[in-house]
């Protein structure tokens, strides 16, 4: 069972993300911003993957708490999702090196194969 740490502001998206994500047999640990998901890594290290808002109140975007994890868990597989356009975040979010873009609204079957491949593509030691 793979563990994934969803991190949104707006609590119902958050919701029905990790109720979807519970619904296909993933252990989700919720977090309101990036201060919040900072804590929860403390408590929960064995997190295999993080689900992000781009945008967050607090000061912390997604893409610099996506830094801040994998300087503690290298390699540690990231969706990054945004109700702006993938155009006008190309300078802040490379996609590749396990690092997706996932634009909002999103599909939930597209969210769940995305998720899928990331976690199937590192469950090697070398990802």
């Amino acid at each position: 069972m793979f563990n994934v740490l969803v991190v949104e502001d707006d609590s119902s998206v958050r919701s029905l993300t990790a109720s979807f994500l519970r619904y296909h047999g993933y252990t989700v640990i919720e977090a309101g911003n990036g201060i919040e998901a900072e804590q929860l890594w403390e408590q929960f290290r064995d997190i295999d993957l993080l689900y992000t808002d781009m945008v967050m109140p607090e000061g912390v975007t997604g893409l610099e708490l996506a830094r801040k994890l994998r300087m503690k868990k290298s390699g540690l597989p990231v969706v990054i999702s945004s109700g702006y356009s993938q155009e006008s975040l190309n300078n802040a979010v490379k996609v590749g090196a396990n690092i997706t873009y996932l634009p909002k609204p999103c599909r939930p079957i597209v969210m769940a194969k995305t998720i899928r491949n990331l976690l199937d593509h590192c469950s090697s030691p070398i990802c």
